[in-house]
């Protein structure tokens, strides 16, 4: 399809398809796009703007579920003015909004309009559900080298493993990232950008977004609001803000593509299978490493007389245990049935408040961050755990040192589907 796009009109393209400049000049979210042979992909489930420069003939390939469409504009009128006001001055800017509300279209727009004045660029993306640095499940950061049209696209200069594609539950890691992350990038940009996650029902969601704000010393907060949903964490922010700091309200982005749990799915999805498509296998000694979150790792191992007693108050085959002040991790054998009332034996037995039962393999396909000397390197799929010769396996892209584990809440296939997101660590 050749598609003849005057001056100053827009072209909405959606996903999936491509396309090819084929004469004049467009705008893509702030970065100009010169006449190319170079073609441009818009995966499914994303849309681009393109805005003519000057007159063009651009060719667009349409894939199933795709389609074209012109406009007169395609973003709020507020958001020229202010994305040209922020991109003119140094600090951090922090984006809040809900889901599909255009944020990161926002972020991208800001990024390259910095850019083009000649201001060194860094973006932070502190929601753990989207891949725009590394895979979903962690957050990153990134020094833009020259105007991008998508941040999945960049390289990380520096990453946090979250564990969960939400905050929920571990906005105590997200804060931490965060402040790490900005350690990596405060003295190497003159205007950091902060991409923030869609969570903002409750008051835990507000407690984060507040805390994000702290943490990075936002000098500039900007909200795209749909209605009032924002209203309980703007609330929190404008008297507070005043001087040479300040608070942005504009628009959220009209007609996004409201993006179904399934279509976010299918992107994250996408995402693991490019991070893992060249994954090795490896294993690890688990005695030279250092193990965060969940019990393993954390306490004394049994012997095996403590394992025979358990064994039998649980009537179960039990393959490891360890111990530490006020728990107890046990682990059965994959085909051992366990009577849930018989814990409580056990715990009143050991005298520990807590008392976690895992089966052997269960541990397969758990999301693992790896690190070595304090920071995150690469992602891991547990593959096995041998309890009994501190072995683990897993596989991942990532061949340096490892020095430390961090296990996640997100469990996924042999595939790379997502089968179940825990609330906790689940060994």
């Amino acid at each position: 399809m050749l598609v003849t796009l005057t001056q100053g009109k827009h072209l909405l393209i959606h996903g999936p398809a491509s396309f090819t400049i084929q004469k004049g000049v467009v705008e893509i979210l702030k970065a100009l796009i010169h006449q190319s042979s170079k073609g441009f992909l818009v995966p499914k489930g994303r849309v681009l703007a393109l805005k003519a420069i000057e007159d063009c003939l651009i060719t667009v390939n349409i894939g199933e579920g795709g389609k074209v469409e012109e406009r007169e504009k395609a973003f709020p009128e507020q958001w020229d003015q202010v994305i040209d006001e922020l991109s003119r001055q140094k600090g951090t800017v922090v984006v809040i909004g809900d889901v599909d509300s255009g944020k990161t279209t926002f972020c991208t727009m800001l990024l390259n309009s910095a850019l083009r004045k000649g201001l060194r660029a860094a973006f932070i993306n502190e929601d753990p559900g989207q891949a725009d640095i590394l895979i979903p499940t962690t957050i990153g950061a990134t020094i833009l080298e020259s105007p991008t049209i998508y941040l999945s696209q960049l390289k990380p200069i520096a990453s946090f493993f979250i564990g969960k594609t939400t905050p929920t539950g571990v906005a105590d890691r997200v804060i931490l990232g965060l402040a790490k992350l900005r350690s990596e990038v405060i003295d190497e940009a003159d205007l950091i950008v902060v991409n923030t996650s869609g969570w903002i029902k409750g008051e835990k969601a507000k407690e984060l977004k507040l805390a994000t704000v702290a943490v990075l010393e936002a000098d500039r907060i900007v909200f795209l609001k749909k209605d009032s949903e924002l209203n309980h964490i703007l609330r929190g922010l404008q008297k507070s803000y005043h001087d040479d700091r300040k608070v942005y309200t504009i628009k959220a982005l009209e007609g996004a593509k409201i993006r179904s749990r399934e279509e976010r799915r299918f992107l994250r999805e996408s995402s693991y299978n490019k991070y893992f498509s060249e994954a090795k296998k490896r294993i690890l000694n688990l005695d030279d490493l250092d193990i965060s979150y969940g019990m393993l790792g954390s306490g004394q191992r049994l012997d095996e007389k403590d394992l025979a007693t358990i064994s039998m108050l649980l009537n179960s085959n039990v393959v490891y245990a360890e111990e530490n002040y006020d728990s107890l991790l046990i682990v059965i054998g994959k085909d051992s049935k366990l009577n849930k009332d018989a814990i409580s034996n056990v715990r009143n037995a050991f005298g520990k408040s807590t008392v976690k039962v895992v089966k052997e393999g269960d541990e397969r396909g758990l999301l693992i961050g790896l690190l070595s000397r304090g920071k995150l390197q690469g992602v891991g799929v547990l593959r096995k755990i041998d309890y009994v010769n501190r072995k683990i396996e897993i596989i991942t892209p990532y061949e340096g040192e490892v020095t430390a584990i961090e296990f996640g809440c997100l469990r996924l296939n042999d595939e790379f589907k997502e089968v179940k997101q825990y609330v906790h660590v689940p060994i």
